[in-house]
């Protein structure tokens, strides 16, 4: 009989695993037999080590025993971009939502948000603003995101000390994020590159992220009074994440969808250390890092094997790529999530280097704990991360799941997915703006005497998806 592991791999979505076999050039009856091995022989280990948690689905029960008692915080952003030849993004907004199931009143539910115009970000005086070189603008592209995050991380805290539209939140209340709740640092700090140098963020703007200036970890940027060093994205996220770890309002990153094809991923990674105490000193293995920032183990468990078990089952994973959301759908049934685990993300090998103050900051950096919650078994569980294991974190996860069970299509945080959508920037003003762009430039270009081939290349650089005009026919 078909076990559940087996049955799994039948799933739609599970043609990305033929892909990932395809490109590796691995047979793929060979690769699902590998991988439903793998699943098998971890879902014991874990269950063998009580690892793997179980929530309950009681929703009329659930609901009615935190009827007016929580207030939930979700949080996200976006950039506000134009789909039209030449355009780049040109305002960034963070929205939050706050409710309180169970509340009667009209206050049970409220949106808040802060936005900002891009070019309100960045210092002109001190940069070469007008560079135009694509590898330039590519950078600048990024630059934006980690504006993004930087908005949405500072709004984090700004909720946890009340600082925003409503009181401080009690440490029985919980915050959302919308994304992890750290990223790779050095992917977004660019202030070092000689070639083409980012410009810093404008003194105004980083002022807004700080509630309390004189109230910061790194004494440096108080001192410093946020000098031209500190205005980078490094320097600034380091301090904002400190700010998050600090709290006691629970928190979590919440991420919808898991990129990359790394295998095994970082939270494989760190299950499968834990469960055999690797003590192998990889050059940049999880291990080393862990003794390097001063980190515990998060599990304190018996050892499920010897470190080189620990190492050929991470050697079957690197042989058949398979990323994390898929190997813990496997493994886990639905209302399952695995004990919280500290994964790390910023790996000294990428830390910057050079004589600037901020880069001892980088050493300091929170790394995140983290686990998948698989909702229905209709969709991938999700990833969530938080920089401080509390001791309300199963019921956090209770809450998060039956919050996720209220979208049965989808199996994500209802109130995520309403701010996600109400951070966005409505299609009736986006569309509105592009229609008039088109408009102003197709009645300059008739004006300009333009020829008959001039005209249609402008139109069809208009349509959606215009790549089939350009190809040969």
């Amino acid at each position: 009989m078909t076990d559940l592991i087996e049955a799994r791999t039948k799933k739609n979505f599970f043609t990305e695993m033929m892909f990932l076999a395809n490109t590796t050039g691995v047979d793929q009856k060979e690769y699902i037999k590998n991988i439903i091995e793998l699943a098998r022989l971890l879902k014991k280990y874990l269950k063998d080590r009580d690892l793997i948690k179980k929530i309950e689905f009681e929703p009329n029960k659930y609901w009615k025993s935190i009827a007016n008692k929580k207030s939930i915080y979700n949080i996200d952003g976006g950039q506000l971009s134009l789909s039209i030849p030449g355009s780049a993004s040109f305002g960034i907004r963070v929205g939050v939502l706050r409710n309180r199931p169970g509340d009667q009143s009209d206050n049970w539910c409220d949106f808040s948000e802060s936005q900002t115009l891009t070019s309100n970000l960045v210092d002109r005086d001190n940069s070469h603003y007008e560079q135009q070189e694509e590898e330039f603008v590519m950078k600048y592209d990024k630059m934006l995101t980690g504006s993004r995050m930087i908005m949405e991380a500072s709004e984090v805290v700004k909720q946890q000390l009340g600082k925003g539209k409503w009181d401080k939140p009690s440490t029985n209340d919980i915050i959302y994020l919308h994304g992890p709740i750290a990223y790779e640092s050095t992917m977004y700090h660019l202030a070092t590159d000689e070639e083409n140098p980012i410009p810093p963020f404008k003194k105004e703007f980083c002022k807004t992220l700080f509630p309390d200036i004189n109230n910061v970890f790194f004494k440096d940027l108080k001192k410093k009074e946020l000098d031209i060093e500190f205005r980078y994205f490094l320097p600034l996220y380091s301090e904002i994440l400190k700010q998050i770890q600090a709290s006691k309002i629970p928190t979590y990153g919440v991420v919808e969808r898991i990129g990359g094809v790394v295998s095994p991923g970082p939270v494989m990674n760190a299950v499968i250390d834990e469960l055999f105490h690797n003590q192998t000193k990889r050059s940049y293995g999880r291990l080393y890092e862990l003794k390097l920032k001063k980190l515990e183990r998060t599990w304190d468990i018996k050892p499920v094997g010897t470190p080189s078990d620990g190492n050929e089952i991470e050697k079957k994973f690197k042989r058949r790529s398979v990323k994390d959301d898929i190997i813990f759908d496997l493994i886990l049934d639905p209302g399952e999530y695995i004990s919280p685990v500290q994964i790390i993300k910023q790996p000294e090998g990428k830390w910057p280097r050079g004589k600037y103050s901020y880069v001892s900051m980088h050493s300091h950096l929170a790394e995140p704990f983290a686990t998948f919650l698989k909702v229905s078994e209709d969709k991938r569980p999700f990833r969530i991360e938080t920089l401080n294991v509390l001791d309300s974190y199963d019921e956090d996860m209770k809450l998060t799941f039956h919050s996720a069970k209220l979208l049965p299509q989808y199996c994500f945080p209802l109130g995520l997915d309403t701010v996600d959508k109400l951070s966005k920037v409505p299609s009736w003003l986006r569309n509105s703006m592009r229609s008039n762009y088109i408009n102003n430039l197709l009645r300059k270009t008739l004006e300009s005497n333009a020829s008959k081939q001039q005209i249609n290349m402008m139109l069809k650089s208009f349509v959606s998806g215009r790549n089939w005009w350009v190809r040969p026919k």
